[in-house]
Order: structure tokens, then sequence, then C-alpha cells
């Protein structure tokens, strides 16, 4: 009530009275009010989703690692060093796999070739003499076997059936047990399922692999589909709505190197989306690149993954820009998405599109930000 309205006892009776609201009025109103409140309540609820009704990945469809997993390396360290079960360690690069136990003296095997889908490495040993290695990960641990020794021909034992790898603690492969590599302890980045669920901190993801500079393979790629966090079969798709639809977290980190341009050290991954896990649709990407300077200006790149850190909100990806690129119909969802380490496809100084060093993009989660259920989906 404002200060003219108000009255005392030297109010002229001339100047009228402001009728009094009936008790019962004044407690409606309350209520009303009350009600009000509740509903704005309501809204601000509603418009902070909570973590649990989040839309993430939940399921992986497929993963093809960039390059063999005993070749890279991780933050720094030295690619490809390991130590066995049996005291010796093993170094393995891009051309060769020297061996070393304590008493017996260090050989050299050299890699003629690897398969990353089937896990096997043929190498030769001396003219003539090859041999082939077959690896797994399991329980986040990784393992090999020198399957077949003294084969005549690389194309010979490439053709030889796989070693089974079902439980290489428990197996046998080439008349010997399993090896065991490690350290370094870093062979579960390698393993997809990472990649589900939210976001965590910066080691909890799925490395796709790097390309090595001067070859022309692909990058590492990883296929998930979206539903609810931890449920395979509730499955559904982002669809195109008001903003983003699409999240993807990478671990982008920050750096207080002074020669950082941009902040963050980056390894880029370009994005596709697919509504039946068959016919692909790539989101335009751009990348205006500086030669004068060594590192990514992720302030010059537009359309990928792995630019912007988890803190910011990760890297974000509008529908309506995929279905504009590619003249799809207004109600396409993306129900897989696929994402793809940039490689050689965007070569940045004669290396890769990431940072120097850089081992491959490592995807924490995606989310989708719009979603439709949809029970229907296979796989």
């Amino acid at each position: 009530m404002n200060q003219t309205a108000r009255h005392s006892t030297g109010t002229p009776r001339s100047v009228p009275r402001r009728p009094r609201f009936p008790r019962y009025a004044v407690i409606a109103l309350a209520v009303l009010l009350l009600a009000a409140c509740a509903g704005e309540d309501k809204k601000k609820e509603e418009a902070t989703t909570p973590a649990t009704t989040r839309i993430f990945a939940n399921r992986v469809i497929d993963y093809a690692p960039g390059t063999l997993v005993i070749n890279s390396g991780f933050n720094g360290q030295t690619p490809g060093s390991y130590s066995d079960d049996f005291g010796g360690t093993h170094v393995i690069s891009l051309t060769a796999w020297i061996t070393d136990y304590p008493g017996f003296g260090a050989s050299s095997t050299e890699i003629v070739s690897y398969d990353n889908a089937q896990r096997v490495l043929i190498g030769l040993a001396s003219e003539g003499n090859y041999s082939r290695f077959d690896w797994t990960l399991f329980q986040d641990n990784l393992y090999y076997c020198q399957s077949y020794p003294y084969v005549a021909s690389a194309d010979e034992a490439s053709a030889l059936p796989r070693a089974d790898n079902t439980d290489p603690t428990a197996s046998g492969c080439g008349g010997f047990s399993w090896t065991g590599l490690g350290p370094p302890a870093w062979s579960y980045f390698f393993s997809p399922d990472r990649a589900l669920g939210a976001p965590g901190d910066y080691t909890s993801v799925v490395s796709l692999g790097y390309v090595p500079a001067g070859t022309d393979a692909p990058g590492g790629a990883l296929v998930l589909g979206l539903g609810a966090a931890g449920d395979p079969a509730q499955r559904g798709c982002a669809i195109d709505g008001v903003g983003d639809d699409v999240a993807v977290y990478e671990n982008p980190f920050v750096t207080s190197d002074a020669d950082s341009i941009s902040g963050t050290n980056n390894e880029v991954a370009t994005v596709e989306f697919s509504t039946d896990n068959a016919t692909w649709y790539e989101y335009p990407h751009d990348a205006t690149l500086d030669p004068a300077k060594p590192l990514i200006d992720r302030t010059r790149y537009v359309g990928f993954a792995g630019v912007t850190p988890t803190s910011e909100g990760g890297d974000r990806f509008d529908l309506a820009l995929l279905i504009a690129e590619h003249a799809l119909s207004a109600d396409f969802n993306a129900c897989y998405v696929r994402i793809t380490d940039g490689g050689t496809r965007w070569v940045d100084y004669g290396n890769t599109q990431s940072d120097l060093f850089a081992s491959g993009a490592d995807i924490d989660a995606v989310e989708a930000l719009h979603y439709e259920a949809d029970a229907t989906l296979a796989p």
C-alpha cells in the first residue's frame, strides 16, 4: 500500500476510504501468489535439467583405433615402452619391436605390417623368417602372443587363423601363454566404453589413436548410439531443436605454455551423424591454418570436436546446419554419432590437424541436447 492510500484518525471524511477486501478474498489472493511462486520455481527447475535425465551415448556400435595400440604414446610418455610378466623390456616403434631379457641380450624384429581391426602384427626377424603376433585388450590390460613364428612369407603369416583371445589369462597362443605388457599402464585409454555416460575427468576417455606423419591412413573412429545412460535398451535420437542439439566432450586441456596460441592442447576430430548407421552425413567444418605457427589456434577451427574443453561446455553441433549442408529432411534424426580422428585428412605442418606430439583425439562423452526416444533402433 502506498503513502497516499494510508489513512489515520485525522483523515478528512471527504477523502474516501479504500474499500476493504473480504477476508476470504485475501486468503484466495495469498493462495494465488503462492501458486504463482511455485509455478516460477517449477519453470526454473525445468530449465535446469537434472543430470540424471540428461541423455548421453549409452552403447558402442563400432571402434577402430587409428594406429596400433602398442605403437601409441599418451601424454608425452615414450611411445611403446613396456615391461612384461617375465622381466623383459619391449620398445615398439612404428618400424621395429626390440625385446631385451636380462642375461639374453636384445633382439629386434622389423614391423612389416599391422591390421587394427584384426589386431594382428606381422614381423620379420631375418630374411625369410616372418612371425605373426596377435594382441588384444582384456579387462583394460594389453596382451600379445607370437602365435606363428618362422613363417615363410608375410602373406602366409597374415592368412593364418587368428589366435583365441577370449580370455588371454586362461588360454594359450602358439604353444605359449599370452604375455601381458605394462607399464605404461594406459591401455585402458583404448576401452571404448569409457566414452559412455556423462563426462568425467580428463582421464575418463577413449583414445581414437593417431595417424603417423607421411601416411594416408584414416584416423581412428568411434561410433556411438544415444539413449538413457546405463541402459543400452533405452535408445533414441538427437533431434533438431532450438540452438545446439549435440555436444561432444573431448579432453583438450588448458595449458600455461607461453608458446600456446589458444591456451589449450587440442586433438581435433570430425563428426558425422546417421539415422540408420549406414548412411552418414559429415558435419560441415572448416579450418584456416596459419603456417607460421606450430600449434593449433582453436579460434580457426569451426565444426570440429576436440577444440573446446569440457569445462567450457564441450564442442556443440546444431543439426540445422547439417540438414542445410546436405539438403536433408527437416525432421532428420541423428541416432548414431561417428567421431573420426583428424589424422591426415586435414594436414597440419606435415603431421596431423592436431597439436604437435598429440596422440589422437580422446573422447569423454557425447550428449543429445534435444532428444526423442525410439525403441525400434537396432543396434
